[in-house]
């Protein structure tokens, strides 16, 4: 079973009100809650967001950001508070002066699993089974 989060920094200057619409405009069906300047949800669903990276084309781009930033059970991505407040889905690899919204998710092989989601199988995990396979001297291990 997959769960997801939300995390923002309301930072002073910042209008909660566009914190919460920028977050709501990338996860819309999310259980939001404010307090002492920090925003945090339980995101119901995540179509929302594949359906804009897939039309952005940016299916390749927010793979290897998942690939970057996961282990075997879990993931934590940054995306952009401003771009997510114009509808878009951009990617943060430095961290921003406004700060950003982190999506985070528990799921066993997040990389497989957003490969599928995404409609791109195999595009990262089959590269890292060839990776482990020629680091083992070109021998994948069986186990049978």
């Amino acid at each position: 079973m997959a769960s997801f989060y939300v995390i923002s920094e309301i930072y002073p200057t910042e209008d909660a009100e566009k914190v919460r619409i920028s977050v709501i405009n990338l996860f819309p069906e999310t259980n939001i809650i404010i307090r002492e300047g920090r925003l945090e949800g339980e995101i119901k669903d995540i179509q929302h967001l594949m359906n804009m990276v897939i039309e952005q084309k940016i299916r390749y781009a927010f793979l290897e950001s998942i690939h970057r930033h996961s282990d075997i059970a879990s993931f934590s991505i940054s995306l952009n508070k401003q771009a997510a407040f114009a509808g878009k889905v951009n990617l943060v690899d430095e961290p921003k002066p406004l700060g950003e919204i982190v999506f985070r998710g528990e799921v066993r092989e997040p990389v497989i699993y957003f490969e599928k989601m995404l409609g791109i199988q195999g595009y990262i995990s089959a590269r890292e089974q060839t990776t482990s396979a020629t680091h083992n001297g070109g021998q994948a291990r069986s186990h049978l």
